[in-house]
Order: structure tokens, then sequence, then C-alpha cells
């Protein structure tokens, strides 16, 4: 997948683990059986779950968020990775958040660095969330109880 910073997938493959994809039954933190050593083996063919997820790191940062992540923070090097989480409810309240899923203490710097300037909805393996950011807006998100994030 190429996106709008000319950056590709490159070796990254973090997407084809974290994920769970319905239409074929895989859930959450487990290889994809179609997952190869470069990327996807159906590419063309593949779940409309995989073709419509947007990796942040590829693509324009939703709004609320000043600038894309850095190269080093692509999702295979810093451990986690990021897509755009209800953005009906950032309209609404102005809060910007990101979902974010991966090897948390990896990715450490990383979450640190976006945690003063956005909320992180972290997905735990087990499928527990846990929010990181501003107080108050985290407070406000957990108040919300929105429960999209899958």
């Amino acid at each position: 997948m190429t996106a709008k910073f000319n950056r590709s997938c490159g070796g990254c493959t973090l997407c084809c683990t974290e994920m769970a994809v319905s239409e074929i039954s895989k859930p959450m933190c487990s290889k994809c059986p179609s997952q190869t050593a470069t990327g996807c083996g159906i590419y063309e063919i593949r779940p409309k779950s995989c073709a419509d997820f947007t990796c942040m790191w590829m693509d324009e940062p939703p709004a609320g968020i000043p600038h894309p992540l850095a190269e080093e923070e692509r999702p295979d090097r810093c451990g986690v990775m990021f897509h755009a989480a209800s953005d009906a409810f950032t309209r609404e309240t102005g809060i910007p958040m990101l979902v974010v899923r991966g090897d948390f203490v990896k990715g450490a710097d990383t979450l640190a660095r976006l945690a003063g300037m956005v909320v992180l909805i972290l997905v735990h393996a087990s499928g527990r969330r846990q929010l990181m950011g501003p107080e108050e807006w985290v407070r406000e998100v957990a108040k919300a109880k929105i429960k999209e994030f899958g």
C-alpha cells in the first residue's frame, strides 16, 4: 500500500498480526495465514477489513494531530501501530484520538511523545483497553464509554 506521504509498508507487517480479520476468523494478535515475509500473499483479493484499514504512519494524521509520524516510527521499527478512532467523537468534542496496538514497552518513547497531544487507546492482546493522554481528555473519553474499538 502507498499513501499520501509517499510511504509504503515496506517490510512492515504489524497490522497483519495485530488486527482481527472477521472475514477469515483471524483473532487479533495472531499471525495471518496469508502473511508472508514480504507482506500480504493475497493483497489483490485481501478481505474488506484489511483493505479498509488505514495505518496512521502511512496516511495523513487525523484532526488535532499536528504532524505525521516520523520515519523511525514505522510500526515494525517502533513496536506500535496507530489508526484513527471515532471521527464523529473527535468532531463533536475536539478531542483527537488514536487506537494503538503492539508492543507498548518497545513503543514507549513514541507513546510518551504523542500522549501530550492526543488520547491514545491502547488495545492489549487480551482485548483490554487502556486510555493514555491529557487527563481532562481521558476523563471525557472514559465517560463517553466508546466501544467501537476492536
